[in-house]
């Protein structure tokens, strides 16, 4: 169950000063005359591998020759400048991107490693996943990759 609100606000993309090379995460900036309109709704929520599926061949657009992301060491292109337009079927970047501020559920959850220093750690579900190894982890191969979710 869920609030229905409105607000006035600017939506900004937002990038850390101190992390310049981050991926922008979008934001709604100096929100104003919040107004709960109703309570108690439903909504919908997304199941992946039901409803919604991660590619599995391309991380993001930088992709490009034999080995994807990994053919260029120390690439230094950002993302976001080469990165118009999001295509979530074809990116798993842009993927998990288009469903920034949904709810999501993943049904029987398989972490792939353990917590970073945030407390994220990236996890799929039983939707297709290739590079699984004999651990249940994913291995990165030329031409084949498929991009856990973030948690």
């Amino acid at each position: 169950m869920g609030d229905l609100i409105s607000l006035d606000g600017k939506v900004e993309e937002f990038r850390s000063s101190s992390s310049p090379n981050n991926l922008f995460g979008t934001e709604i900036n100096s929100p104003t005359n919040i107004v709960v309109q109703s309570s108690n709704n439903t909504f919908p929520i997304v199941v992946l591998g039901r409803d919604r599926s991660p590619p599995t061949q391309y991380l993001s657009v930088l992709d490009v020759g034999h080995d994807g992301f990994l053919s260029v060491p120390n690439n230094a292109s950002r993302i976001d400048t080469v990165n118009a337009e999001l295509r979530p079927h074809l990116y798993g970047m842009d993927f998990w991107e288009s469903l920034e501020g949904q709810i999501v559920t993943i049904r029987k959850p398989f972490a792939t490693n353990f917590e970073n220093q945030f407390g994220e750690f990236w996890v799929y579900g039983d939707w297709p996943v290739t590079g699984k190894n004999g651990r249940g982890g994913i291995s990165i191969t030329f031409g084949r990759a498929t991009f856990p979710m973030p948690m």
